[in-house]
């Protein structure tokens, strides 16, 4: 949604309807859009193949990210882009990191609930340079339940697992039942098994115990191109072409994979706390009591580390939400402000200008025209 966004953001003029939940693309709502006139659609929905269906018979452009309407002989069908992860070099990327951290007795893979396609092929490039890999693929706790595992069999698989071992998780959610399932078992993280998830889905990983390592796909680049192709479908423009699939944005290492020092441990919990809370007009005391030290020790172990105040570090992450609010929104200074957590946007209008030299109106104007060209 970022990309799009971000392609939206650049002075393209859509009228755009969303379906948030796969609960929601149903074929009565599908149905009711294109009756109103719906000229093309991006799908990254998964699990509802009929009303994928309803889609691709249909005359209309799509933008497909998500791969299973692969089947469905879309490849011959006009009007139709594709805008997939390489979810393969996803799986490539989490087997290189564990090879760099040493020797293991053993690698393995849990699979997602589903055994969806997107995970066979994470699976895939794990295996191209592990192909001795042992693999999880359980039942689901409950037909009701899209991602839960059973837990029983999945703690035996673990317990079962030679020490150490590398293990990769078909995405963060799967990653946080393995953790959980070695809490109950009593498996140490990441001294028994070390553990790396996928999507670094922030909230997730940071909120799991340990903190869950993760590979950061670059699905903003996907939202990007799809809504870039879809576009150019929808007036007649000939397609951009790209040579590589967007892929591997970064490695996130968390504890749940990585031996750190205290310091660094407290510093990288402090700036995972600020990435997620800074906009919520939280203060440096509110990082500081979340860390659990006192004041000084805190202040000086995250200027030593990061050469900079954790009020600082608060501030820069507003203001880099509050640029992406410019480039990719139209709305008002003072509802931006008020967004990322300043009550008086004058504070925040003074900062901007104090960074950039010119205030958040003339930097909007400038970003625009150069985003168009």
């Amino acid at each position: 949604m970022s990309g799009i966004y971000h392609w939206l953001g650049e002075g393209h003029d859509w009228n755009t309807v969303i379906v948030r939940t796969r609960a929601d693309f149903t074929m009565k709502v599908v149905a009711e859009e294109m009756s109103h006139g719906l000229d093309g659609a991006i799908i990254g929905i998964p699990y509802n193949f009929d009303v994928g269906q309803l889609l691709v018979q249909a005359d209309l452009p799509l933008a497909i990210m998500t791969t299973a309407l692969t089947a469905c002989s879309l490849e011959h069908r006009p009007n139709t882009v594709f805008a997939l992860i390489d979810n393969r070099e996803l799986g490539r990327t989490a087997a290189g990191y564990f090879q760099s951290l040493g020797r293991f007795a053993a690698y393995a893979y849990v699979h997602d609930a589903r055994h969806s396609s997107w995970s066979d092929d994470r699976l895939s490039g794990f295996m191209s340079i592990h192909p001795d890999c042992q693999i999880f693929a359980g039942a689901r706790e409950s037909d009701n339940t899209i991602d839960r595992l059973k837990n029983e069999q999945l703690a035996a698989f673990l317990a079962d697992l030679p020490r150490p071992t590398a293990l990769l998780a078909a995405n963060d959610i799967i990653a946080e039942q393995v953790l959980s399932a070695c809490r109950a078992r009593e498996i140490r993280v990441p001294d028994d098994i070390s553990v790396m998830g996928i999507d670094n889905d922030t909230v997730t990983c940071t909120a799991a115990r340990p903190a869950l390592s993760s590979i950061e796909p670059n699905f903003k680049e996907a939202g990007y191109r799809a809504a870039m192709m879809l576009d150019a479908l929808m007036h007649g423009r000939r397609l951009r072409q790209w040579t590589k699939q967007p892929g591997v944005l970064r490695t996130v290492e968390r504890d749940s994979t990585q031996r750190i020092a205290p310091a660094s441990r407290l510093v990288r919990d402090a700036l995972d706390f600020i990435e997620v809370n800074a906009c919520f007009g939280i203060t440096p005391s509110d990082v500081i009591s979340k860390l659990r030290v006192s004041r000084s020790l805190a202040n000086l172990r995250f200027r030593e580390l990061t050469g900079r105040s954790i009020g600082q570090a608060l501030t820069e992450r507003r203001l880099a939400e509050c640029e992406r609010m410019l480039r990719t929104t139209d709305w008002k200074f003072v509802r931006i402000a008020k967004s990322v957590g300043y009550a008086n946007p004058d504070i925040l209008r003074n900062l901007f200008r104090s960074r950039h030299g010119i205030g958040p109106t003339r930097w909007r104007a400038q970003e625009g025209r150069e985003g168009r060209s």
